[in-house]
């Protein structure tokens, strides 16, 4: 006897209803159906839109520096007469492309100064424009040079201690 509810008697007993296999599955086929169908519209609209890898580039600029820290004596290691040949470690650091120029300080009267330049060449340091000896680019780490020079001191003169001094000149470009 129904109660007026569907799947409960008028005893107040369930009443299981049992529905064929194909009736469930068509269910959910017909529910997946419908859902698909609205997804489409959603993706049609998004025609043209892609996602993929973006490259960003970041450029960190610093001002120029450059400092020379430390210059050992020079240390001699041939002498030929008059004339005599050393060496000295020049101590920098740079944090751009650099170039170390040596320069003469004072011309001694008959004291002639020569150095070996990038080209392996010596060449006769003067007054003015200086002799290129190392080129770099930029070092996170402090730099050492060696610098050969030859050296023929005025009459008479025994120091080694030789009239020039070392720039850093700094150069964004090379």
């Amino acid at each position: 006897m129904p109660s007026g509810h569907p799947g409960i008697s008028t005893l107040g007993e369930i009443v299981t209803r049992r529905q064929p296999l194909g009736a469930t599955v068509w269910g959910l086929t017909f529910t997946s159906l419908v859902a698909l169908s609205l997804g489409v519209s959603r993706t049609e609209a998004q025609i043209g839109v892609s996602s993929g890898v973006a490259q960003v580039a970041l450029i960190a600029r610093a001002s120029p520096k450059a400092s020379v820290q430390a210059v050992s004596e020079a240390r001699e290691f041939n002498r030929s007469g008059n004339l005599r040949s050393a060496v000295v470690s020049v101590r920098f650091s740079a944090n751009s492309a650099h170039r170390l120029v040596v320069r003469r300080t004072h011309p001694r009267q008959g004291s002639r100064v020569w150095v070996r330049g990038l080209d392996g060449e010596y060449q006769e340091v003067v007054a003015g424009p200086g002799v290129t000896v190392a080129r770099g680019s930029y070092s996170a780490t402090h730099l050492e040079r060696e610098v050969s020079y030859r050296f023929k001191p005025a009459g008479g003169e025994t120091s080694l201690d030789l009239p020039v001094r070392y720039e850093i000149l700094v150069d964004p470009e090379l």
